[in-house]
């Protein structure tokens, strides 16, 4: 791996929400003559054509090193490069999340996390949380991969110095700070290169030698596909901004008027308590808690509980005793409770934003389509997690009616029956999952080779054996 050519490379911008970023500046070390180059590309065209030059002439020898190849790849968009995607690229920030992964050894112990440096443990499936005991897992930023692989505080509170200043795009300000910010933006490449080759030790110490091989190429495909992602989060999703923002105006009263309801029908416990200063209810926690503590010792046994041991109030705690969907007891108030908590969900971002925290319309662009980061491989399994917060097709299937495509065009989502399964038959190349698949039901055709259902059994008939054999 050590023969590649590499470019590590960081740009800085603003109004990513667009879909064209005012690229400030941008930072490059080539490998090949161990040097960095930097382009103050801020309002200046002809420095974005030296750098379109540059980056063209290494495209064939070098490969693209970054964390969060997402915004690099969107930068090289921006600055006129329409062929981001035929770069080679390699994502230090997927890397990261790849290898801390179900890796105890990376995502617990000593670990950066809020620019504090902490010892963090795994919860072992029996073991009883200990209020001394911090459990949170790693961070995925690139300050936390340094920290925990090079042993390498970098200092965060004047990286979010200069990302405001960036951010902030007041042009007087930015130049006033030119050396600075670029100075900032180098410092963001110094590390990739040992932060690679420490990624690297630690894929061969996890992997055979055989799967090991492999992890080079691996690595392309996984960049590729950043850069490609790139070019679906510049698109964005068209929305109908008069709807929405007369939808976000009415947000508040509709959690009020719940809030109010729910309050009428529990009048000895009242959830929700009213404020007379804005007229406004907020959740009356430690009334709730003692409601929950009435229940049955076996349901008080195995309420989910928070880091610190006490009782937890979020929605998975409730709906694994009070899992109603649609429909709501009113003389339950568990099941109110999950009602509050789902409409909370489903109208997450269209509230007014808290200090530091974003909405919806942190991610909508001047053209008004919605631009919001796509959590690229967020989950376990791999998939895009973005938040629900700014990514609409996460919220309530209704609110889908406030995208709207340009006149003359449509909007159609696609969802590949499953597509994980014929990927591992292909990737396997076993005729008999091929041949599951091509049954329309490759979970019921596994449940009837094994004899657990019968031959004439459906998706209707024998629904829950179907279930397990599809977890399985």
């Amino acid at each position: 791996m050590a023969d590649h050519k590499w470019l590590d490379i960081d740009f800085e911008f603003h109004n990513s929400s667009d879909y064209r970023p005012n690229i400030v500046c941008c930072s490059i070390w080539d490998s090949d003559l161990d040097e960095t180059f930097e382009f103050w590309t801020y309002n200046d065209d002809a420095i974005k054509s030296d750098l379109r030059e540059f980056l063209y002439a290494r495209k064939d020898t070098h490969i693209l090193r970054a964390y969060m190849a997402i915004a690099e790849a969107r930068s090289l968009l921006a600055i006129d490069i329409e062929d981001a995607k035929e770069f080679k690229w390699v994502d230090l920030y997927i890397e990261w999340r790849q290898l801390t992964n179900h890796n105890d050894r990376m995502s617990y112990g000593n670990q950066l996390i809020g620019g504090r440096e902490v010892k963090t443990y795994p919860l072992g499936q029996w073991e009883r949380k200990k209020k001394h005991r911090n459990y949170s897992k790693c961070e995925y930023g690139l300050a936390a991969s340094t920290y925990k692989l090079l042993g390498i505080k970098i200092d965060t509170s004047h990286k979010t110095t200069m990302r405001d200043i960036i951010i902030s795009g007041v042009e007087d300000v930015i130049e006033c700070n030119k050396d600075e910010i670029q100075e900032y933006c180098t410092s963001d490449i110094v590390h990739l290169r040992n932060l690679y080759t420490a990624m690297v030790k630690e894929y061969k110490r996890l992997l055979s030698k055989k799967d090991f091989a492999l992890v080079h190429e691996e690595m392309l495909y996984r960049g590729e596909y950043a850069a490609r992602t790139a070019y679906i989060e510049r698109e964005g999703e068209p929305m109908n901004m008069e709807w929405i923002e007369n939808f976000a105006a009415s947000v508040p009263q509709i959690i009020r008027s719940m809030q109010q309801e729910i309050n009428d029908l529990f009048p000895d416990i009242l959830p929700f308590r009213y404020k007379r200063i804005d007229g406004n209810y907020s959740w009356n926690q430690i009334a709730t808690k003692a409601w929950i503590r009435t229940l049955n010792p076996d349901i008080v046994s195995q309420w989910k509980t928070t880091d610190s041991g006490d009782i937890s109030l979020s929605l998975e705690a409730f709906t694994k005793f009070f899992s109603y969907r649609h429909t709501y007891p009113k003389h339950c108030l568990g099941g109110q409770i999950v009602r509050y908590l789902r409409l909370k969900q489903s109208l997450n971002g269209f509230l007014p934003s808290k200090k530091g925290k974003r909405n919806f319309f942190d991610s909508v662009g001047s053209d008004g389509r919605a631009r919001p980061f796509l959590g690229i491989y967020g989950s376990q399994s791999g998939r895009n997690q973005p938040s629900a917060t700014g990514f609409l097709f996460l919220k309530a299937a209704w609110s889908r009616a406030l995208s709207e495509p340009p006149k003359g065009y449509i909007c159609a989502d696609i969802d590949y029956a499953s597509q994980e399964f014929l990927g591992g038959a292909l990737g396997a190349q076993d005729k008999v999952m091929v041949d599951a698949y091509h049954s329309g039901d490759p979970y019921l055709f596994f449940a009837k080779a094994t004899g657990a259902v019968p031959e004439d059994a459906t998706k209707a008939s024998h629904g829950e054996q179907r279930n397990l054999f599809k977890s399985t």
